[in-house]
């Protein structure tokens, strides 16, 4: 007879059976189910959250890009204006230089161009002395400058602020107290055994209250009867 070409499989060695797991799973589906709904909402929660710090992010990207156009515009016009101005001063300059006005005097007044000088104007009530200075154009632009920097770092400061009181929001709703859940556990034969016999008992204390109670009915309705007769 040809040899079985059958593979032949180990035996299993032995089975064991815990009892605690097997009550574990047997009672812990709620949990488990509590367990999945928690862990989805915290990435859900997650998610939003990134999701938020990407808006801001952009937000902020935008609010710079905006600024850095302002700057730039203020910057451009203050130029224009620097151009204009001196242009001005130059046609000025021809003229009084074409009109003969002797600089030199000028010079001496402090009047160059009618600028760091000082009219008076004289009215029936009033009396009014006005100094013309020249204008600086770079000066105005670097406090340009400044203001838009400043804003822009208090806007960050408090964008910053916001967020830290978010995430501290959230850390607070998260790890907020909750109540101490107890532990579910069968009882013991000992301990059914006492709350059979604490129910049996006061089942027989309150079929014994309504026999007393009925008897002294009974005993009070028939002495009634025996007054009246």
């Amino acid at each position: 007879m040809a040899p079985s070409t059958k593979r032949k499989r180990p035996g299993v060695e032995e089975i064991s059976f815990d009892a605690e797991q097997r009550r574990e799973y047997l009672t812990g589906f709620h949990k488990r189910k509590l367990a999945r709904a928690k862990k989805a909402r915290e990435e859900a929660e997650k998610a939003a959250r990134a999701e938020r710090l990407e808006d801001r992010r952009k937000l902020r990207e935008s609010r710079k890009q905006e600024l850095s156009a302002h700057v730039t515009a203020i910057q451009k016009l203050s130029r224009e204006a620097a151009l204009e101005a001196g242009g001005i001063e130059s046609s000025g300059g021809d003229e009084a230089e074409w009109g003969g006005i002797n600089a030199d005097e000028n010079e001496e007044d402090g009047n160059i161009h009618g600028v760091g000088g000082e009219d008076e104007y004289v009215d029936e009530e009033k009396f009014t002395t006005v100094t013309v200075e020249a204008m600086d154009l770079g000066k105005e632009e670097s406090e340009d400058e400044g203001v838009v920097a400043e804003r822009m770092r208090k806007r960050e400061e408090r964008e910053k602020e916001e967020e830290r009181l978010m995430q501290k929001k959230e850390a607070r709703q998260k790890n907020g107290p909750k109540g101490k859940r107890k532990k579910f556990r069968y009882l013991t034969k000992s301990e059914r055994r006492q709350d059979r016999a604490k129910v049996k008992m006061g089942k027989a204390r309150r079929r014994g209250e309504r026999e007393g109670d009925k008897e002294g009915q009974r005993k009070g309705g028939r002495s009634g009867k025996g007054r009246k007769k």
